[in-house]
């Protein structure tokens, strides 16, 4: 039997295009972060704890009113370039652009499994008379709303696009445990990232429930899938229980 050849070419133009939409997604919010010039409101307390934390006062990062991470990921950065005064505000946007930067390779992860579910899903239900898109469609039509959502954000000072890095890598990965076999890495890795969001935003705090739930209910007739759940619940317990104590 002679198997039909490999079509290369259409896997190198959908290459392409998604090199073409993440190069397009970074030069915007590359923009926008040299565009930045000031900023107010809760930046001021960010910064603050940021520099307090680099500056030996490590509880300055440990209250009730703001998850430490985000102004400590501004507070390395200004610790290590050390700006002077007119030159902060292009530290602190350079800074929210690393932190976009990371969320596209992070989306990109996720609507990735997104588009393997989605083609598992049609291919099954294909005959039901719904149209279906092309790889290419669900890429460009993925990014738009990604960029709708996320490039006002490379301005604002505010822990929201760090938030969506630690999602989208926890819904990711939840798609990957459902489309292949789960392993205590897997679940181990999922903890460590819901940890993570939390340490960004509690709100991550009762939203870790759902992740975990989403990534064994599909796996509940497997019998090693609860000892991997306790391993992740673990995990997470590990990263925010420290934090938690000091407050």
């Amino acid at each position: 039997m002679i198997l039909p050849p490999i079509n290369r070419e259409t896997d190198s133009g959908q290459s392409r295009l998604k090199l073409v939409l993440c190069s397009v997604s970074i030069s915007l919010g590359l923009i926008l972060a040299l565009c930045g010039d000031s900023y107010g409101g809760d930046a001021v307390s960010y910064l603050d704890m940021g520099d307090s934390f680099f500056s030996g006062d490590w509880r300055a990062i440990v209250n009730a009113l703001w998850s430490p991470l985000f102004p400590f990921l501004h507070g390395l950065t200004r610790w290590v370039f050390q700006p002077s005064m007119r030159w902060e505000p292009m530290v602190v946007y350079l800074t929210n652009f690393l932190i976009y930067l990371t969320t596209v390779v992070s989306f990109h992860f996720f609507w990735g499994e997104v588009l393997r579910l989605y083609k598992r899903m049609s291919g099954r239900e294909g005959q039901n008379g719904f149209a279906i898109l092309s790889d290419s469609e669900f890429w460009v039509f993925g990014y738009a709303i990604f960029l709708f959502m996320h490039l006002q954000l490379v301005t604002s000072m505010h822990p929201d696009m760090l938030l969506s890095v630690f999602v989208y890598l926890s819904a990711g990965l939840i798609l990957r445990i459902r489309l292949d076999d789960p392993t205590l890495a897997r679940f181990c890795l999922l903890g460590l990232l819901l940890g993570l969001g939390f340490l960004t935003k509690a709100v991550m705090l009762p939203l870790a429930g759902v992740f975990l739930a989403a990534a064994v209910l599909p796996n509940l007739r497997r019998n090693f899938v609860f000892p991997y759940a306790l391993a992740s619940a673990l995990v997470f317990s590990a990263v925010v229980g420290p934090y938690l104590f000091e407050l």
